[in-house]
């Protein structure tokens, strides 16, 4: 069996890698004395520090790859500089962990990258779960008759409400796809804050990923912005790590979250992708080419202000794919200013209305997701 190697160093690597006894991982705890145990037979992959590069190159070139772990931001940047300067193969590097980030947050990057079984404790693993997610895309693109059973049953799941919330009226519209991956919505509220949540992806598997980190937030004791970059950074990170991004014709992920005040009607949150956003009030949205990579993320911050007696809608990614940015024979835009003196929810209805009218089947090509927001005239701000 190939081996772990994980070099010793100050770090509390034995609490961080312990997370992993559940699977059948290899782990093998060793100090820089005692790698030349090592031998040229001995199949094994690396688990090293930046500052120890340069110590144990020999031990590096003979891996099958190397993983790094650190704790400083400056980790990567410091290897990458160091694996430069002993002319060293960047591709045997697999990837980067940041133990200060917990093991949670790797677990399928590691099962997925060595193809290790759990052993079975009773549970079900990530790693597992994202296996049959990729088996449910493979049959959906087989299976067309098995795609609208599933496409009706989440149709039926999915969160359509209307709901009042202290002077602010929400609702949503939704219809099904035949496309794989798919759309999803939430909305949390917490004392004076809300959380908007949409995504939009070519991948159940990244779905479920952004999913359980949208999660986090139901079970955080309040919301801010700062709560909606950890989960941003935790999410750029992992699916880096898994490598499911992609800027050609592969998955692709769309996503926008934002906190709304209650008390001041402000808006401020992140939107990466072709999420739009038409307003009455000092709002807007527009989509953007951006990608979900660490670091990069924060170029798509956006604020604005809600207003009295002002309507505001936010357009998925997959209904303007749906409508090719038109409903009615005019830009989406134009075409919600003309339905504006309508009740919310008969625009949102007709919205569907003219998307459905213009489709040949039973579903959609692409999910499809409006979200309206409607502030009461009485709406209580604070300057």
């Amino acid at each position: 069996m190939r081996k772990m190697v994980i070099v010793e160093n100050n770090t509390n690597l034995k609490s961080f890698f312990s997370f992993f006894e559940k699977y059948s991982f290899p782990f093998i705890y060793l100090n820089k004395s005692q790698l030349s145990s090592l031998s040229k037979e001995d199949e094994y992959y690396l688990f090293i520090g930046p500052e120890d590069i340069s110590l144990c190159l020999n031990e590096i070139n003979q891996s099958i790859g190397a993983i790094i772990f650190y704790q400083s931001q400056k980790g990567p940047n410091t290897a990458k500089e160091k694996l430069e300067k002993h002319n060293i193969n960047p591709k045997i590097v697999l990837g980067f962990i940041d133990v200060s980030l917990g093991p949670e947050l790797y677990e399928g990057f590691l099962v997925k990258q060595f193809e290790i079984e759990e052993v079975p404790l009773g549970g079900i693993s990530r790693y597992k779960l994202e296996s049959l997610a990729k088996r449910l895309d493979e049959n959906i693109q087989k299976n067309k008759l098995q795609l609208k059973h599933l496409k009706k049953l989440y149709d039926g799941l999915l969160p359509k409400r209307t709901q009042d919330i202290k002077g602010l009226t929400f609702k949503s519209r939704y219809a099904a796809g035949e496309s794989s991956g798919g759309e999803f919505f939430d909305l949390i509220q917490k004392g004076q804050q809300i959380a908007l949540f949409m995504s939009s992806s070519t991948s159940y598997v990244l779905s479920s990923l952004v999913l359980g980190h949208f999660g986090q937030l139901q079970s955080a004791k309040s919301l801010d912005f700062k709560a909606i970059e950890k989960i941003i950074e935790q999410l750029s990170h992992q699916t880096h790590n898994f490598d499911v991004l992609s800027d050609g014709s592969g998955e692709k992920l769309n996503m926008m979250i934002c906190i709304i005040d209650l008390s001041s009607l402000q808006v401020k949150g992140i939107n990466i992708g072709g999420t739009l956003c038409f307003s009455e009030g000092k709002f807007g949205l527009t989509g953007n080419d951006l990608m979900l990579l660490p670091g990069l993320y924060m170029q798509a911050k956006f604020e604005g202000q809600l207003e009295r007696g002002a309507k505001t809608y936010f357009i998925s990614p997959g209904l303007r794919r749906n409508c090719h940015n038109r409903l009615g024979g005019k830009e989406i835009g134009d075409f919600l200013l003309d339905n504006n003196d309508k009740a919310l929810e008969d625009t949102l209805t007709e919205v569907l209305f003219q998307l459905k009218t213009n489709s040949t089947g039973t579903f959609l090509k692409h999910d499809a997701v409006i979200i309206g927001i409607e502030v009461s005239e009485h709406a209580i701000v604070q300057v």
